[in-house]
């Protein structure tokens, strides 16, 4: 699969979020990322991805626990639902969404940018690592994120959960939701996004 970037602009707020999604891999990895990377690579047994019911969190080094989430994939319809939320993203996004859905999410256009990183990982059934850039504006710095997205399955056919951690500061972090938050209110492109999702998923069941 080759990087995928996907721009995020917004001409009144003077700022363009540059994202760039490629598989995932021990030489492009920083250090927790590769640490949890090569434990579930420790776990597939040579499918595609493993099952959750193999991952223990006691497995994983305490540091990296409260950065990460994981979503179970609901399909008929699409949807992703949290069934983990690290306490780090509490502290960061304001709330704690487990078992809450990805339509709950907020700024929604954080949602939508999941969402969309999700479906990658669905369709390539592979991980992810998920690079975004802001250039420099008036009121911000110029900074970088990163996340990555590991896929598991349930039935070695389909992904079933997908586990995120994001690698940044509590600086950066606030500086992403500032510039989220500030995108203009409209109708969300995650609502039309899971509509459009629904709509071809019941003309396929009456095929």
């Amino acid at each position: 699969m080759n990087a995928v970037s996907s721009d995020i602009d917004n001409a009144d707020k003077g700022f363009n979020l540059r994202t760039q999604s490629e598989p995932a891999n021990a030489g492009n990895l920083s250090d927790d990322f590769k640490e949890l990377h090569a434990y579930w690579d420790s776990l597939r047994d040579g499918a595609f991805a493993p099952s959750w019911a193999r991952f223990d969190w006691s497995c994983v080094s305490p540091q990296i626990i409260p950065r990460c989430a994981v979503v179970d994939v609901r399909r008929h319809p699409l949807d992703f639902v949290y069934r983990f939320w690290g306490t780090r993203r509490t502290s960061v996004q304001g709330a704690d969404y487990t078992g809450k859905t990805l339509r709950d999410l907020r700024p929604k256009a954080i949602a939508e940018k999941s969402f969309r990183e999700y479906c990658n990982v669905i369709a390539e059934r592979s991980p992810l690592l998920i690079r975004t850039h802001s250039p420099a504006i008036k009121w911000a710095p110029a900074f970088d994120y990163e996340f990555l997205r590991l896929p598991f399955s349930d039935s070695g056919e389909e992904v079933n959960q997908i586990l995120s951690i994001g690698q940044y500061d509590p600086t950066v972090m606030k500086l992403v939701m500032d510039l989220y938050d500030a995108r203009p209110a409209k109708e969300s492109m995650l609502d039309k996004l899971l509509e459009r999702l629904q709509i071809v998923e019941v003309a396929a069941q009456g095929n």
